[in-house]
């Protein structure tokens, strides 16, 4: 539940505020349910753990009507549908993500490539919400058109079985209306019309182009490209000029304007291996033990990638200040060396990550550079976290809570008691967890 922290949220083991959801991961009857909170929090939303699951998956809190959990009790008084009853079983949330994280275990097309329908309408429409979301900056009348995308793909992704026509989305009252239209248009035809009409406004509107344009500035979110467009900018060089909103930014968006270009170019794979080799030879002269490994989207088969990910460790070092220490080693080796040219991160002895741009000797192009220490008897929960992707370890850590277990990129911990089951060993912590070994080119979720 760390990404739910980070983002926010206050979790608790016992109801604190009127403003609390429940979430109920075991059998649980009313009236054990109205003991345990008290008479003031007794109208609490009471939601099962798929509400958490797809709120993860999805990326943003999905609506509480379709997971109201369903009370241990013989007589139920409660009228429910029979998908809401079915989605509130404390055990399908386990096997719905055992069974998402399994479909590249054994790398095929099979199970994936029926659900291609369902992919295609949920890619089509996260398309149409970005462009509407990008478009509330300047008109507030698109968020009940972006709530009913985000309802559709919630519901198509909670079927378990390819999506056919709307018809398939009755029992969530989306088999009629304009996202009916939409799914069965994409269905049929493979095109999405307004789609392609967002799409052109969105070209044809120079405010929507330089948003785009500005948020591409590395650490620039949409707050800040807004406030960009909303000063009147037109170019990264105005930005240079406007000496006060230049000394306003942080030093990361002041080296994403300076880099823009090439940070924004796409490292082929064939680059990313020369930065690789050009690092493991200077790791290896500071030690014959000191190890460099590749992550990111280059370890999951990508041909090309954003930036440069990599891990370091020393063999049976796990000392934190150790581990630190050789960290330090390489990157001022680095930086003497030339290779590295610009930080965002502090270089000393406690650092544990770096942060920042480098260039291969006699070349002319600065690219991304992410280095973590860390001790090697984390390398398995390390390399699942950072080989990613997110969708993928955001579901993994998710099933491990349900499990009664706490996944990080520390390890694979007892929730009860925070004892550590496996850290090093990756096929192990994916055992562990009731999955067969992915390979690292299907956790492209």
């Amino acid at each position: 539940m760390d990404i739910w922290k980070r983002q926010g949220a206050v979790l608790d083991s016992v109801v604190k505020s009127p403003d609390s959801i429940v979430v109920v991961t075991r059998p649980f009857s009313r009236a054990k349910f109205d003991s345990s909170v008290g008479a003031k929090y007794r109208e609490q939303p009471v939601v099962s753990p798929e509400w958490v699951v797809d709120s993860l998956v999805n990326r943003r809190l999905m609506p509480l009507d379709q997971y109201r959990y369903s009370f241990d009790e013989k007589k139920q008084e409660v009228s429910r549908e029979p998908e809401q009853l079915e989605a509130s079983d404390p055990h399908k949330a386990d096997q719905r993500l055992v069974g998402f994280l399994s479909m590249g275990a054994h790398g095929e097309k099979g199970r994936m490539g029926e659900f291609a329908n369902n992919a295609k309408v949920v890619e089509r429409f996260e398309e149409a919400i970005r462009i509407y979301e990008l478009m509330q900056f300047f008109d507030k009348n698109n968020a009940f058109r972006i709530k009913n995308y985000r309802l559709a793909i919630s519901a198509i992704e909670s079927l378990d079985k390819p999506l056919t026509s709307a018809q398939d989305l009755k029992r969530f009252g989306l088999d009629r209306g304009g996202i009916a239209q939409h799914v069965e248009e994409i269905l049929q035809t493979g095109t999405f019309s307004k789609l392609e009409t967002l799409k052109q406004q969105e070209m044809g509107d120079e405010r929507y182009q330089l948003m785009t344009q500005f948020r591409k500035i590395y650490g620039v979110g949409d707050k800040t490209a807004y406030r960009f467009v909303k000063a009147g900018y037109r170019s990264i060089q105005d930005i240079l000029h406007d000496q006060e909103m230049y000394a306003s930014l942080t030093d990361a968006q002041k080296l994403g304007i300076l880099h823009y270009d090439d940070w924004n170019e796409p490292i082929p794979r064939t680059e990313v291996e020369r930065h690789y080799n050009f690092v493991v030879k200077e790791a290896e002269e500071i030690d014959k033990n000191l190890k460099v490994m590749l992550m990111g989207s280059y370890r999951r088969g990508a041909e090309a990638s954003g930036d440069i990910d990599l891990i370091v460790y020393t063999e049976n070092v796990n000392e934190a200040s150790q581990v630190h220490e050789n960290l330090y080693k390489l990157t001022r080796r680095l930086q003497e060396s030339g290779f590295i040219v610009c930080s965002m991160t502090e270089v000393s002895p406690a650092m544990h990550k770096f942060n920042g741009g480098c260039k291969l000797p006699g070349a002319q192009k600065c690219r991304r550079l992410d280095i973590i220490g860390i001790p090697h008897a984390e390398l398995g929960a390390s390399t699942i976290y950072f080989v990613g992707n997110d969708i993928f370890n955001r579901c993994l850590r998710l099933l491990a809570q349900i499990k009664g277990y706490h996944l990080s990129n520390k390890g694979l911990f007892l929730a009860a008691d925070k004892s550590l089951v496996e850290s090093f060993d990756e096929r192990k912590i994916l055992r562990t967890l009731g999955l067969d070994w992915v390979e690292y080119k299907h956790r492209n979720i």
